[in-house]
């Protein structure tokens, strides 16, 4: 995270159609959601981009990041919606996140068809408290989703819909 008086990119990369909609739709919301009271000269500038990377649903994090490759970008935290359902085996996941490259892939449709902006919206601020390590930034609601700690190659975090 960057210091008093600078500012925090976010960078919301998205599949064309629906996510994009959505992400437009939430990006400024998402500035003074994120906009800390205690320390005012700390900004969040957020831009959207689409752009598909994902080549099917089934691609493994590991291609996703790849692909996408967040370190390369000018942002603090990168954040890919995408309208392709993801799953782990037959159970729907909502994101995976890797804080290594402070990365978060969230399937749109995992979400749900129910409120859709709002739980987009708390889906993302959820994972950015996860990859900035503030906790604070996500609502109750969405510290209620339950994870799945996943190790491979990289640490990720899912959070999925299962018990």
């Amino acid at each position: 995270m960057t210091g008093p008086g600078r500012t925090s990119r976010l960078l919301l990369i998205t599949d064309p159609g629906v996510p994009a909609a959505l992400a437009e739709r939430i990006a400024e919301s998402l500035a003074d959601e994120l906009a800390d009271p205690l320390n005012t000269s700390l900004r969040w500038d957020i831009s959207v981009r689409a752009k598909p990377f994902l080549p099917d649903e089934h691609a493994p994090l590991r291609e996703v990041i790849e692909s996408v490759d967040p370190c390369a970008e000018d942002a603090e935290v990168v954040v890919y919606l995408t309208d392709l359902p993801r799953r782990e085996h037959t159970l729907p996941v909502i994101a995976d996140v890797s804080p290594e490259h402070r990365f978060a892939l969230i399937s749109v449709p995992g979400i749900g068809a129910s409120c859709i902006t709002r739980w987009v919206r708390e889906v993302v601020l959820l994972v950015i408290a996860e990859l900035t390590g503030n906790p604070e930034l996500a609502s109750e609601r969405a510290k209620r989703f339950p994870r799945k700690q996943a190790y491979g190659a990289r640490q990720r975090q899912r959070f999925d819909d299962s018990p």
